[in-house]
């Protein structure tokens, strides 16, 4: 299959056919909150060097985001994701599928991205870092033309990676 960008129309189909099969097979009682609910507008996911890498169809019910198919570049379903722990607490799940807004990850970041009075600053972007399912808002610092930091946002934590860090190990938190 060719690489051209996949319409909001076709992800929203392609995460429809995935739900009802996963539906009409269901036996986890996980997804029962699911039936009744609808699918909301794909959200680009990048990698962290800003290249589009996936998206997320967020699957709402009553104005909360219970949770999201993910579907690749070329229309494949990489597979799905619940955000709640219970079908009794539908409550505690998020209003965007981010789990934060680019404004709230914005305000998380400030008290990292306050030490770079002088820099520019990048608008926050919606990015994996390294594994997909590390779902971070991540902030460019820039100083001229070198980029000496990138901030992390998730609901959870904030959390840096500065220009010329070697990477720790695999499964260091945080990176």
């Amino acid at each position: 299959r060719d690489r051209r960008p996949v319409s909001a129309v076709e992800l929203r189909g392609t995460a429809h056919r995935y739900l009802r099969g996963m539906l009409t097979a269901a036996v986890d009682p996980m997804l029962e909150p699911w039936r009744a609910a609808g699918l909301g507008d794909p959200y680009l996911v990048r990698t962290v060097d800003l290249q589009p890498s996936y998206w997320l169809v967020p699957v709402v019910s009553n104005s909360r985001v219970l949770g999201y198919v993910e579907v690749a570049a070329d229309g494949r379903v990489l597979g799905h994701a619940y955000l709640y722990r219970s079908v009794e607490n539908l409550d505690a799940c998020p209003s965007v599928v981010t789990r934060l807004t680019a404004s709230e990850a914005s305000r998380e970041a400030a008290p990292i991205l306050g030490g770079y009075a002088g820099a520019q600053l990048t608008d926050p972007v919606f990015i994996h870092d390294g594994p997909r399912n590390k779902l971070a808002w991540m902030v460019e610092v820039w100083v001229e033309d070198e980029l000496i930091s990138r901030v992390f946002i998730t609901p959870g934590y904030v959390y840096e990676h500065k220009g010329g860090e070697a990477r720790p190990p695999p499964g260091t938190r945080g990176w």
